[in-house]
């Protein structure tokens, strides 16, 4: 668990062994992340975020409710080629969004961030969330730009500023104002500041967390 999550029983769960488990459960969001770990390394990878609109008071039983055993190993491992000799890189993922009350309701966002190499280690960061969700007719983007003090060697976990460039993109129309969560929810910033943190769980997989919108996510590197 994240040490920002509400407690969480993790005896109750029906953790499978070489699996790792991430979990974060914030005031309105419950997080749950999943890798299969073979030989070290993290092969495939779940990302799903519950919106608890009611209060969940045996949250243990809908995170097992939420687990997974059909993970698979994966055939495609990163390879890092002259590339990344420049000191960039992206990290991607996949992140799947449901409701504990409502079962009609469902959302998948793309996750993308982009490490442009500076100087001293500092990055500028591209950020996109491609998202499609139910209530809304197509998809739409959030782009964000950023100033970053990455260690990419040695990161435990890293703080970004965002200096307000933020844009969003659509490219459909909303259908059901009642069934967004994540349009209100991800473009409503009334904070100056975006605290962004990446934990190392291997050489190709990291853990991120998310302070303005409360959760977390498995991302993988590719060049």
């Amino acid at each position: 668990m994240l040490s920002t999550s509400k407690p969480i029983d993790i005896t109750k769960l029906n953790i499978q062994p070489n699996y790792l488990y991430f979990l974060h459960l914030g005031e309105d969001k419950l997080s749950i992340s999943q890798c299969l770990f073979i030989e070290h390394k993290c092969n495939d990878v779940t990302n799903k975020i519950i919106f608890l609109e009611t209060t969940e008071n045996n949250v243990e039983t809908l995170i097992n409710q939420n687990l997974t055993n059909e993970l698979k190993q994966d055939n495609h491992p990163i390879i890092q080629n002259d590339t990344d000799q420049d000191g960039n890189f992206n990290l991607h993922t996949n992140v799947q969004f449901t409701s504990n009350n409502d079962k009609d309701y469902i959302a998948f966002a793309t996750y993308n961030f982009y490490f442009n190499f500076q100087e001293d280690k500092s990055y500028d960061l591209d950020m996109s969330i491609n998202i499609s969700e139910s209530g809304y007719n197509g998809k739409y983007t959030y782009f964000s730009d950023f100033k970053a003090q990455f260690d990419k060697d040695t990161l435990i976990s890293n703080v970004i500023n965002e200096d307000e460039q933020s844009s969003l993109i659509q490219h459909g129309h909303i259908e059901d104002q009642t069934k967004l969560k994540m349009f209100p929810k991800t473009f409503k910033n009334d904070n100056k500041y975006n605290y962004l943190h990446f934990y190392i769980i291997d050489k190709g997989f990291s853990l991120t967390y998310s302070e303005q919108q409360d959760i977390s996510f498995i991302v993988k590197e590719f060049y």
